[in-house]
């Protein structure tokens, strides 16, 4: 069988559906790419081929121009999940009997220390943004055949983990391929966009998880039931809370800030905050720039996972030969200024996601809101506001880069088969 009609069929894609794929990548990057894979896809499997397929949507750099490792079909996962926190990797769910293993820091994969494996995986990775970047790695980094291609396991066999525990004992931990039950650190984060009211601090608390109608009521439905509230209860200040919200239908934004500028009260700066984080992406994040436009939000938490201009939309394409579906962006989506080439919408006030917190449920974003205090001086209205965004972010870079300790790189792999647990396979 000819293992190269897939190939032909993703670059077709990518040339005809794209408006403009090499802005993040030159084109002859991308034809070099895709040379040295048509020589070598004859002898490669078909956990090979998608992966490296993966990778060459990955080149064109946004995060609706993908192959999603997590949806392809026998491809299989570890009973393990992964939070890539600024300061580390942490296990969020592993199998029952490895519950010792929770919550502990990842030291190495197979072996490989972290950031070593994290700058492999991350080149099969989609995204708009580092923000992005991470949010996926952490995802890729539990499916097997991924950790195969790069080397951090051997087909049928483990997947060896050094960890830190809670108790900073370092201890290796093996997980095969199963459906063990998993035991998870945090309930998930509900999908359905709900509110709560803490009449402790006057506070209007509204999780917006997704851009999108549900069945029985319609998203500007729900923005008037959330001020229809504010005003029964008074409230003074409203928490709108993204982090956890990839999307949607960006038209659906529309109500919810025609709602806030109707409301002079809430519409001032400190008393209106949108919580952002890598999860935020694609509508959302049109959202969040719509916000920014428009109404007086201070923005909290991290960097959003997605550009304030972006290529979006979704456009499948099937490759029959591997049995995969990739996606190819087809839209410019320009919700901000057209010199505006921000990689994320920064918070204004930073609230990282760090080990400890995820550990003991903190929410620092809802800490710093409870105490904030508006400045005098308020804030610049847009578009002065992004002229100061944009000269201010690539100062801040620094502050969300990875914070890789030392002695990730200096794993002696004597020491791991050491501390092996006795019911450890």
């Amino acid at each position: 069988m000819d293992h190269r009609s897939d190939l032909r069929l993703l670059r077709e894609a990518v040339m005809s559906i794209h408006p403009q794929p090499f802005v993040h990548c030159s084109l002859a990057t991308w034809r070099q790419a895709v040379r040295k894979l048509w020589l070598g896809l004859p002898d490669m499997t078909r956990e090979a081929r998608i992966i490296a397929y993966a990778e060459l949507l990955a080149l064109i750099g946004d995060g609706h121009t993908v192959l999603r490792l997590q949806e392809v079909a026998g491809f299989t996962r570890y009973p393990l999940q992964f939070q890539l926190c600024q300061d580390g990797l942490i296990i969020t769910a592993i199998e029952e009997s490895e519950q010792w293993a929770l919550g502990g820091k990842v030291l190495s994969l197979g072996d490989w220390p972290i950031p070593l494996a994290y700058a492999r995986v991350r080149t099969c990775v989609s995204s708009d943004n580092l923000m992005g970047e991470r949010l996926g790695v952490a995802e890729a980094l539990a499916i097997p055949q991924v950790a195969w291609f790069y080397g951090l396991a051997e087909p049928a066999h483990p997947l060896r983990l050094g960890v830190r525990g809670q108790d900073g004992e370092e201890r290796v931990v093996k997980v095969a391929v199963s459906s063990s039950p998993v035991t998870q650190l945090h309930s998930p984060t509900p999908l359905a966009n709900t509110w709560t009211y803490d009449p402790s601090g006057a506070l209007m608390y509204v999780r917006y998880a997704q851009v999108r109608d549900e069945p029985t009521r319609s998203l500007a439905a729900f923005w008037t039931e959330v001020f229809r509230a504010i005003e029964e209860y008074k409230a003074e200040k409203l928490i709108i809370d993204m982090r956890s919200n990839a999307g949607g239908d960006n038209r659906l934004n529309r109500s919810l800030v025609h709602a806030i500028l109707r409301h002079d009260r809430i519409n001032q700066w400190g008393r209106l905050f949108v919580f952002i984080g890598r999860e935020t992406f694609s509508a959302a994040c049109n959202g969040v720039v719509e916000l920014e436009r428009h109404t007086r939000a201070l923005f909290v938490g991290e960097p959003t996972g997605g550009r304030p201009n972006h290529y979006g939309e979704t456009n499948l394409v099937h490759l029959p030969d591997c049995d995969a579906t990739i996606s190819i962006a087809s839209v410019w989506w320009q919700f901000s200024d057209p010199f505006d080439d921000r990689p994320w919408v920064a918070p204004d006030i930073d609230a990282p996601q760090l080990r400890l917190d995820v550990l003991t449920g903190r929410d620092r974003a809802l800490e710093e809101c409870r105490q904030y205090q508006p400045r005098e001086q308020g804030y610049q209205e847009y578009p002065l506001r992004l002229s100061s965004a944009q000269n201010t972010w690539r100062a801040r870079m620094a502050r969300w880069e990875l914070r890789w300790e030392e002695d990730f790189f200096h794993m002696a792999l004597s020491s791991e088969r050491s501390t092996e647990t006795e019911n450890t396979p």
